[in-house]
């Protein structure tokens, strides 16, 4: 079936095959466009154009430049090769794990649609799908990358731990886990949220809800009530993610549960959250395409 989503260029301007928004592209080539904000996102079946405009890759400003190829930037952080080598690298990238990666850029299109439209709730759940996705396949990408077999066994040995992945996400927050244990930058990198709502009785509720159902289940989280702010670290965000989601959309018996009636609902509780969290996934692709890379340059 042909995808309902259609990507154009934000800008007319000649791009590379190799870079560009064709399947002579890596998937994960363009769905790190999309991520940068260079592309139109067209829905065919209700006549809808939504424009990318934020770089979720680089949290620090908005894409204004027309500068489809800003992503290299920030995944070859040794400097970006010659378009010879890229091409070589684009080449052996597409014939890899290709479904895996296209049914990546299909949700990742379909959430950057809901960001854009103000659909939070639905954004909120398709991070959380592509957190699924990734629980799976991280461990492998990155172990593949281990020229002993002994080491990569040693790790995914640690990563399991002795009672298996345990809870939902509970592979991907083992990861995070082993893997911050050996990059200090990963470990010491936080996310802040800033909790905003209509009324300031609804942001009051947000904090104190959070800090109620999920302190004590997210490890190291700091809810800083005088400032409406939340803080989570990096290598803590799937324990976040995935406690966030039980306690809204489960009613458990013996827990706090949030009442979202007193919140205004979902949609006003994950408009705080969902597009941080994409800037936080961004960082895990963009090291996914790394190790990628890495791996066909053995």
């Amino acid at each position: 079936m042909a995808s309902l989503f259609t990507l154009t260029e934000r800008w007319q301007s000649e791009v590379p095959d190799f870079i560009s928004l064709s399947a002579k592209s890596p998937a994960i080539f363009r769905v790190l466009r999309l991520l940068s904000g260079t592309v139109v996102i067209e829905a065919s079946w209700e006549n809808k154009i939504t424009l990318v405009q934020e770089n979720y890759l680089n949290g620090t400003h908005v894409e204004s430049q027309k500068d489809f190829r800003s992503f290299l930037d920030i995944v070859f952080e040794d400097g970006v090769p010659e378009d010879v080598e890229l091409i070589d690298i684009s080449h052996r990238l597409n014939k890899r794990d290709r479904a895996f990666y296209s049914g990546l850029m299909a949700d990742v299109t379909l959430l950057l649609s809901a960001i854009e439209n103000e659909r939070n709730t639905e954004s909120f759940l398709l991070i959380y799908r592509l957190l699924e996705r990734l629980s799976v396949a991280l461990p492998l990408i990155y172990t593949s990358r281990e020229k002993s077999f002994r080491e990569a066994n040693k790790f995914l040995q640690a990563m399991m731990g002795e009672n298996g992945a345990g809870s939902d996400l509970g592979i991907l927050d083992r990861f995070l886990s082993q893997y911050g244990a050996n990059n200090s930058t990963f470990q010491n990198l936080t996310i802040e949220f800033d909790v905003f709502a209509p009324q300031e009785e609804m942001v009051k509720s947000i904090i104190s809800q959070v800090n109620s159902c999920l302190s004590g289940q997210v490890q190291d989280m700091d809810v800083i009530k005088e400032r409406s702010r939340i803080v989570v670290p990096y290598s803590s965000m799937s324990q976040f993610i995935a406690n966030l989601r039980h306690r809204c959309f489960h009613d458990q018996a013996g827990r706090h549960n949030f009442e979202l009636s007193k919140i205004g609902g979902s949609e006003v509780l994950f408009a705080c959250f969902v597009k941080k969290l994409l800037i936080w996934f961004s960082y895990i692709l963009v090291d996914i395409v790394r190790w990628e890379i890495e791996r066909v340059n053995k």
